[in-house]
């Protein structure tokens, strides 16, 4: 896909996350919705780019963060790691266990 295309799109209000642990064959699949203030914080920075990442907590609980720049990393949200009930990816309903730190 055209990457100019990609740069100028809307975020989008929610994601869906999907991963596997390693060394298990557990599947994790949910979807979040991301806080509503997120869109203002990355329009006050207007990076080039926008990076996300997942980590893993060993309290068996995901934090995903935001990356603006080099400089700036910020924890948009944690969630409790729950076991895909469903097939296919996409297919889990929306993480009711979640605390957002952009509010």
């Amino acid at each position: 896909m055209n990457d100019n295309l990609m740069k100028n799109r809307k975020l989008p209000a929610d994601l869906v996350i999907a991963w596997r642990k390693k060394n298990d064959t557990s599947r994790y699949d949910t979807h979040i919705l991301f806080p509503k203030k997120m869109y203002e914080k990355i329009k006050a920075v207007n990076p080039k780019e926008i990076k996300l990442s997942l980590e893993i907590e060993a309290n068996n609980q995901a934090v995903l963060y935001l990356q603006l720049d080099k400089y700036i990393k910020e924890k948009i949200l944690r969630f409790k790691n729950i076991p895909a009930t469903t097939k296919f990816t996409g297919d889990s309903d929306f993480c009711k266990d979640i605390e957002y730190f952009i509010k």
